[in-house]
């Protein structure tokens, strides 16, 4: 009889390989694509070789239900959803967030953006489609773009975090000068926001993509927003707001 091969899924499968995040917690969907499923029947073919007098008979072939076979793949993915679960904490991870160290206990299924909203009370992230999709979570890590809420606070343990609320002018603290950031500014000017909700995410984006190209064209600004969306669909006020803070930027 033909032998079933389990596959094991790993704890990073789990929550990152295709994961989404659920009240803050990244949730490995293909694990709870199993484990959530209704019962299949898995068969196999099983070979047996007739002995009759005389000449060689072909081999028969027969397809048996192997209900012990299922029942075993079962056994075994509930048994590494365990071992998930049991996984110990970090006790401490330091979160530098704005130029600030937080030492927090970060649960090791938390998303950063689930942190930096309920724990660190930066609001200013905003959350939407929840799945790494619309774009209005993006904050600055290392000076990078990346989805906060696909990304596990527990692995951004020293890393340099930057939201919105950490954008400044860098000569605010002269005398009289406007605290916004240029990027912040170009927004201002070109009315780049509706209902705002996607203009932290839109903004933090710009930012990364300006300190490499300083000087782009309107079709560099699209494709280097095309990962946020708008649901007012002010594109064009957006793509206008980006252009503008290039020109502040270079001293325009």
């Amino acid at each position: 009889m033909a032998e079933a091969k389990v596959k094991l899924i790993s704890r990073r499968d789990f929550i990152k390989g295709s994961g989404v995040v659920v009240g803050g917690a990244a949730v490995g969907s293909t694990v709870l694509a199993v484990a959530c499923a209704p019962p299949t029947t898995e068969t196999v073919e099983v070979v047996r070789e007739v002995e009759v007098p005389g000449p060689t008979v072909e081999v028969e072939v027969e397809k048996e239900v192997l209900v012990e076979v299922e029942k075993e793949v079962l056994r075994e993915t509930v048994r590494e959803v365990e071992v998930i679960r049991q996984v110990p904490l970090k006790e401490v991870v330091n979160l530098n967030v704005n130029g600030v160290v937080h030492p927090l206990k970060v649960k090791d299924n938390w998303s950063l953006a689930f942190v930096l909203r309920q724990k660190l009370g930066l609001t200013g992230t905003k959350i939407s489609c929840d799945e790494g999709i619309c774009g209005f979570c993006a904050v600055l890590i290392d000076g990078k773009p990346i989805l906060s809420c696909q990304t596990l606070a527990i692995e951004m343990d020293g890393k340099d975090i930057t939201t919105i609320e950490g954008l400044q002018n860098p000569d605010a603290t002269q005398m009289n000068v406007n605290t916004l950031d240029p990027v912040q500014q170009g927004f201002v000017n070109k009315n780049g926001f509706m209902c705002g909700l996607c203009t932290p995410g839109a903004i933090l984006v710009a930012k990364a993509f300006l300190a490499k190209n300083p000087n782009p064209n309107l079709d560099d600004v699209k494709l280097a927003l095309s990962g946020n969306l708008c649901l007012c669909g002010g594109y064009e006020l957006i793509q206008q707001s980006v252009l503008e803070a290039a020109r502040l930027l270079r001293g325009g």
